[in-house]
């Protein structure tokens, strides 16, 4: 997923200026969202868009790497240290306008 900053240059280079952005942090947006097994969950990805464009091996080695980290005991950390919640929220709206 891209960062704020990607997405900002993006939007710089098609043609847009960025005017607001806005977090929405709470967890009652996503209740799921501290699952982090949820990605083997065939009904958990199947809200979220950003898995339905994954290829059948990204998706596999998706999977591997969570099972991994799991038989680790590595997951939720690894989940938690990652997690930039604070910054970007759950869902960030960026609005733009042309140039």
């Amino acid at each position: 997923m891209p960062s704020i900053p990607q997405l900002e240059n993006v939007f710089e280079k098609s043609g847009f200026n960025c005017v607001h952005k806005l977090n929405c942090l709470g967890l009652t947006l996503i209740s799921d969202y501290n699952n982090y097994e949820g990605l083997l969950d065939d009904a958990w990805r199947s809200v979220c868009s950003y898995w339905a464009r994954a290829t059948e091996q990204e998706l596999e080695e998706a999977k591997a790497f969570i099972r991994d980290l799991k038989a680790r005991g590595e997951l939720e950390a690894w989940c938690k240290e990652r997690d930039s919640l604070q910054t970007e929220g759950h869902l960030t709206l960026i609005f733009c306008k042309p140039k």
